[in-house]
């Protein structure tokens, strides 16, 4: 069974890096272990995380935390000072 993982990074909250933020929680996922479904649902959820959080804020450094644990990611996006901007949990096969 898998340890669980975390990953975080800080992002520019620039439109701009949403595909590529996408691709890379995708990619894990599958280098996870997740099946190509749940690693594409993983993209879908980034996006919609990531979509609320830049029209809250359009300009600044949004911080993403990648939980992964066996069969379960969960994404969090936080602001600049911290704040929960919100929360994805993907189940993986």
């Amino acid at each position: 069974m898998m340890e669980p993982q975390t990953i975080r990074m800080d992002i520019s909250s620039d439109d701009v890096f949403l595909p590529y933020i996408r691709q890379f929680v995708s990619d894990t996922s599958l280098a996870m272990g997740f099946d190509p479904r749940s690693a594409s649902f993983a993209e879908v959820e980034t996006n919609s995380l990531f979509s609320y959080a830049i029209d809250v804020i359009p300009s600044g450094i949004l911080r993403l935390e990648c939980r992964f644990e066996p069969s379960l990611l969960h994404l969090s996006l936080f602001d600049e000072e911290g704040n929960l901007c919100g929360t994805r949990e993907v189940v993986g096969i």
